[in-house]
């Protein structure tokens, strides 16, 4: 059986890919105007493939897109397609692939495998990813030395491992 999957939020691009695909069933998770959805459709798709059906994409960077229920984009969903896909002995085709071939072929196989590894390794380090927390580990307690007039604000600081000027931005933060 052939299934054509979409994340859209365009009738041009479900009009698109329900000519290119000529597939028998069209799967179309809808995007918000932030580029989430619910991966619904997704999940339909990953639970109805059997051995040698086909899977026609948009391209791989649809399937890599902002998913509401886990806020960031979510490589693991094509990973996990991917996977299915090859060990069903599925077909994985994107449109916009020049080749037209299938996804699934060694050197694409070592890629993924490369950038799972990769995001484990990522995923075990201590440090986290994003942007640090806005409030260093023993800002409360600090904040209510600084209060009580235990200490000033450059050695509440030096405690904290920041600038005083930054203490008193997040102090003035911490009060609003």
């Amino acid at each position: 059986m052939i299934y054509a999957y979409i994340r859209t939020g365009k009738l041009k691009d479900i009009e698109y890919i329900k000519e290119m695909s000529k597939a028998d069933i069209v799967l179309i998770d809808l995007v918000s105007e932030w580029g989430t959805s619910e991966n619904n459709e997704f999940e339909k798709l990953v639970d109805s493939l059997e051995e040698n059906d086909t899977v026609v994409i948009k391209s791989i960077d649809n399937l890599v897109t902002m998913s509401r229920k886990t806020q960031f984009c979510d490589i693991n969903d094509f990973i996990s397609l991917f996977k299915l896909c090859r060990k069903k002995n599925i077909k994985l085709i994107s449109l916009e692939d020049k080749r037209g071939m299938d996804l699934l072929d060694v050197d694409a196989y070592k890629l993924i495998c490369l950038i799972e590894e990769g995001i484990n390794k990522r995923m075990n380090l201590t440090t986290k990813l994003g942007r640090p927390s806005k409030f260093p580990k023993c800002f409360l307690e600090t904040y209510y030395k600084f209060r009580n007039k235990g200490i000033n604000a450059y050695e509440a600081g030096k405690e904290l491992g920041i600038n005083y000027k930054t203490f008193y931005v997040l102090v003035k933060e911490f009060e609003s």
